[in-house]
C-alpha cells in the first residue's frame, strides 16, 4: 500500500501556476510596482530617455545626421536580421543613421517649441495688459480679434501660413507663437 501511494504522490502533475514565475517577469513587475509608487521616477526616466539626448545631440548623437554612405542604406534596426549594431535604429534610404536624425530632430523641435512658447506668452500678456490698461473699447476691439482667431482650425491656419510663406524658424516659431498666443 505505501509503495503504491509513493507511486502516486510521483505521477501527480503540477501545474505551471504553481511553479515560481521566472525570474526576468518578477523583475519586470517590481520595476512597474516602483514606477506606479514613485511617479517621479516616471518622470525623469522620460527626461533621461527622450529630452537629455536631444538637448546633447551635438554630443552623444553616434554619426552626423546629414551624411549618408549609399553603402549602408536602408538597413535594418540592430536587433533585426541583418541590422548593425553601428545604427541602432537602423539607416535611410541615403544610408544616414536614424537615431542620430532623431536626436537631432527632437533638439531642434524643442528648440522651436520653447521659442514659440516664450514669444506666445509674452504677447497673450502684452495684449491682456495693454486691453486692461487702454479701456472698454480697446478691450472689445482684442478681444472680438481673439474671438476670430479662436473660430479658425489652429492647425489648418498653421499649415496654410507655412505652405504661403516657406517653413524656415523664424516662420515656425512666429507662427505657432501667434497662433497659440490666443
Amino acid at each position: 500500500m505505501a509503495a503504491e501511494n509513493r507511486t502516486a504522490e510521483s505521477q501527480i502533475s503540477v501545474d505551471p501556476i504553481d511553479q515560481p514565475a521566472p525570474e526576468s517577469s518578477n523583475r519586470l513587475a517590481r520595476i512597474w510596482r516602483e514606477v506606479r509608487r514613485y511617479p517621479l521616477v516616471a518622470i525623469a526616466l522620460l527626461l533621461i530617455v527622450l529630452v537629455i539626448p536631444a538637448i546633447f545631440a551635438d554630443w552623444i548623437a553616434p554619426h552626423d545626421p546629414k551624411l549618408g554612405t549609399l553603402s549602408t542604406r536602408l538597413l535594418p534596426p540592430a536587433w533585426m536580421e541583418g541590422g548593425d549594431p553601428q545604427y541602432l535604429l537602423g539607416t535611410d534610404r541615403v544610408g544616414r543613421d536614424i537615431l542620430s536624425r532623431v536626436m537631432y530632430g527632437a533638439g531642434r523641435t524643442l528648440g522651436i517649441s520653447l521659442a514659440a512658447t516664450v514669444l506666445a506668452y509674452f504677447v497673450g500678456v502684452v495684449l491682456g495688459i495693454g486691453a486692461a490698461v487702454a479701456g472698454p473699447n480697446v478691450d472689445m476691439v482684442l478681444s472680438r480679434i481673439n474671438d476670430a482667431f479662436l473660430r479658425l482650425p489652429t492647425i489648418m491656419l498653421g499649415l496654410v501660413v507655412v505652405a504661403a510663406v516657406g517653413s524656415s524658424f523664424p516662420v515656425l516659431i512666429l507662427t505657432a507663437g501667434f497662433i497659440y498666443a490666443t
